[in-house]
């Protein structure tokens, strides 16, 4: 056989041996507890969204985002002035690599 006629043959293979692979079995990963319980009610989608809708963000929340992202770039800065490597170590990484 030609390689590309076998390689033709090779893919559909490939898709039908993927075929014939198992699935694992849903139910299994549910407990006992939990396939007893209920279907949760249905609502309408506006109930949903009406919970989203409404303003999340406030003035405390805001300057709290505010105070941790100033405190993340704080630590960012502290972390670019302090080396990672100390020089003993950066000789024998560089030692290495040639």
């Amino acid at each position: 056989m030609r390689p590309r006629l076998s390689r033709l043959l090779l893919a559909p293979a490939l898709v039908a041996l993927a075929g014939c692979t198992q699935f694992p079995e849903v139910n299994a990963s549910v407990s006992d507890e939990m396939a007893t319980r209920p279907y949760p009610k249905l609502v309408p989608i506006d109930t949903l969204r009406a919970r989203i809708d409404g303003a999340t963000l406030t003035p405390a929340t805001t300057d709290a985002v505010e105070g941790r992202a100033e405190a993340l770039r704080s630590r960012a800065a502290r972390l670019k002035r302090r080396q990672a490597v100390d020089a003993q170590t950066r000789a024998r990484m560089e030692r290495g690599v040639r």
